[in-house]
């Protein structure tokens, strides 16, 4: 799952993996250059959870694209 990102450039990446990364399942790593956050998941988790995690942190989700691999 990728999500782009509106927010502050102060360094708020550790916050943004943290929060994402208490949903269980799920492993964020962010790239705030790029203004991306890409995230790993290992189940299904909802699109609103992972916005919800990222946008409590005063960022904007202006988007989510999600790279599902087939089995």
């Amino acid at each position: 799952i990728s999500c782009s990102l509106v927010g502050s450039e102060m360094c708020k990446e550790t916050g943004i993996e943290r929060s994402v990364n208490k949903i269980d399942g799920a492993s964020c790593q962010v790239n705030l250059k790029k203004k991306q956050a890409t995230i790993e998941v290992d189940r299904e988790i909802d699109d609103a959870d992972i916005r919800i995690a990222i946008e409590r942190l005063d960022f904007k989700v202006t988007g989510i694209t999600t790279n599902r691999k087939e089995a």
